[in-house]
């Protein structure tokens, strides 16, 4: 009898301690994130729902070109929501065959505030979208401020006759699937080396080496107050050509790049940089700018021949 109820308390035991087991292994799989799928999620939200009612009341686009063969944009967007539901996100479209050639692109906020953006696998009129996110969902009829920069190589060609020439092909403004209107401009910033600065439709302000644009100065020829999306009504003004001359700088670009850097247990730093540059361009070049901080002392430069003298 007492092997009975002993054999009968160990298979009851057994069975309370499986029913633990397995409420553990069940609790643990409700309580388990999959970062793959909130990847998959993330692309999934982007929708085209509602696309129409979303417009562009604002458009400031500033465009920086580096003497050495990048170009900097920069376009602030105020985004209003004219759907009865919230939006989560809005798209960005930059050329499929300028795709390859974009090196850096980050979002903000209107207080600095980092804002995810990605690309995405969305083609639109030959147009590859890039997805923002907005920190917290844009209400309806709200307006939110957007930051986007985008840096891109290889969109100025270089050329030489007598003096080196440069040619920009440049899309004036941000290639959005939403209408745009309200306050539109874009100002371009040559190197401050250019010189003879030529624009097809842009006003060129060569004593501060600017070309600007503004819709209100076509609008009229356009015969509409606003820009249709990917700037479609815009016709051959969507695209406009800048060339200027420069025998300063010319392409170039840092194969590699390695730094060292040197602690002493006197609060000394030591820095040790070593740039490996190409000229991708067409003529030589002399000079060249690197940033240190302002209280740096004993700056030594040197190449394979030795120091090199002339530096400030």
């Amino acid at each position: 009898m007492v092997k009975k109820e002993k054999l009968l308390l160990f298979l009851t035991s057994f069975l309370l301690f499986i029913v633990m087991v397995s409420y553990i292994a069940n609790d643990s799989e409700v309580h388990y994130t999959d970062y793959n799928n909130i990847n998959e999620n993330i692309e999934v939200s982007t929708s085209l729902e509602g696309i129409e009612n979303v417009i562009i009341t604002k458009v400031n686009r500033e465009v920086n070109i580096s003497g050495y063969g990048l170009m900097y944009f920069e376009d602030l967007l105020e985004v209003k929501n004219l759907n009865n539901n919230p939006i989560s996100s809005i798209l960005f479209g930059i050329p499929v065959n300028q795709s390859d050639d974009l090196d850096l692109f980050e979002a903000t906020g209107i207080n600095q505030n980092t804002l995810f953006a990605e690309r995405s696998n969305l083609i639109m009129n030959e147009y590859e979208m890039i997805v923002i996110y907005f920190d917290s969902p844009l209400l309806p009829y709200q307006t939110r401020t957007i930051k986007f920069n985008h840096i891109y190589k290889n969109i100025i060609s270089y050329g030489r006759l007598e003096t080196q020439f440069m040619n920009i092909s440049l899309i004036v403004f941000p290639l959005l699937p939403y209408k745009l209107e309200g306050e539109i401009y874009t100002l371009v910033w040559c190197p401050i080396e250019a010189t003879d600065i030529r624009a097809e439709w842009g006003l060129e302000l060569q004593e501060i080496h600017r070309v600007s644009y503004t819709y209100g100065f076509i609008k009229e020829e356009i015969g509409s107050d606003f820009i249709t999306p990917f700037l479609e009504n815009l016709g051959d003004k969507k695209v406009d050509r800048i060339s200027y001359l420069d025998d300063t700088n010319t392409k170039t670009e840092m194969k590699e790049i390695n730094r060292e850097i040197y602690l002493s247990p006197w609060g000394i730093i030591r820095v040790k940089d070593e740039f490996s540059i190409e000229n991708l361009g067409e003529i030589d070049f002399y000079v060249i700018s690197l940033e240190i901080p302002k209280y740096a002392s004993s700056v030594y430069v040197s190449d394979d021949l030795g120091e090199i003298l002339g530096v400030n």
